[in-house]
């Protein structure tokens, strides 16, 4: 790294820390300045002082924080997910969701956990994640209780090149008129999936 190089990454250094040191400003004006410059600096190294922020009295800190982690959030970064997914505020089991792809193997568990959310958003979120991970899901989705986790196996579906006719069979027969819908939209999408007219006995 040349003298200019290492110049300017030791100057950028600085500016972040310095705005780091304002986030504790008595004054709200300079610590709203002081997050507004962070994300500009787009530092992830940042991160970790918007963690505290989390439990700030003020409402457009604690969102500011949210949109920290979800920026910035890396593999390192498990114990964080698994305090987010065990909070009281749904936002924050729902970023952990979100943030959890970048863990690893080691966001399953969190995931599992968080897809018997008590509330509906994050229970979705927990889903969404995991059909996104394991395609291996989809007939465990498609039985869901829930008619929104079964919409979100057929997005899924949607995807994958090959589709089995059980399958097909089972979304067709969906209790839910909205899931009906849905897997009738698919086979409009992917007529390959119906070239020989299997299922038009179904959808009629």
């Amino acid at each position: 790294m040349n003298r200019s190089i290492l110049a300017l990454h030791t100057s950028g250094r600085f500016v972040v820390r310095a705005e780091i040191r304002q986030l504790n400003n008595k004054d709200v004006r300079q610590r709203r300045r002081a997050v507004r410059k962070l994300f500009e600096l787009d530092d992830p190294t940042a991160m970790d002082a918007f963690i505290p922020l989390l439990d700030d009295s003020d409402e457009w800190f604690r969102g500011k924080a949210l949109a920290a982690i979800q920026k910035w959030a890396s593999m390192k970064d498990l114990k964080l997910a698994e305090r987010l997914s065990t909070s009281r505020r749904n936002e924050e089991r729902i970023l952990a969701c979100r943030i959890a792809p970048r863990i690893g193997k080691s966001s399953t568990l969190i995931l599992k956990k968080l897809s018997e959310d008590s509330d509906q958003l994050v229970k979705l979120n927990a889903w969404k994640t995991r059909l996104n991970q394991d395609g291996g899901l989809i007939m465990e989705a498609i039985m869901a209780e829930e008619s929104g986790i079964r919409i979100l196996a057929i997005e899924k579906i949607e995807q994958m090149p090959v589709v089995e006719d059980k399958i097909i069979k089972i979304i067709l027969k969906d209790r839910s008129s909205r899931v009906r819908k849905k897997a009738v939209s698919l086979l409009k999408m992917r007529p390959e999936l119906n070239s020989s007219g299997t299922y038009d006995e179904i959808i009629i």
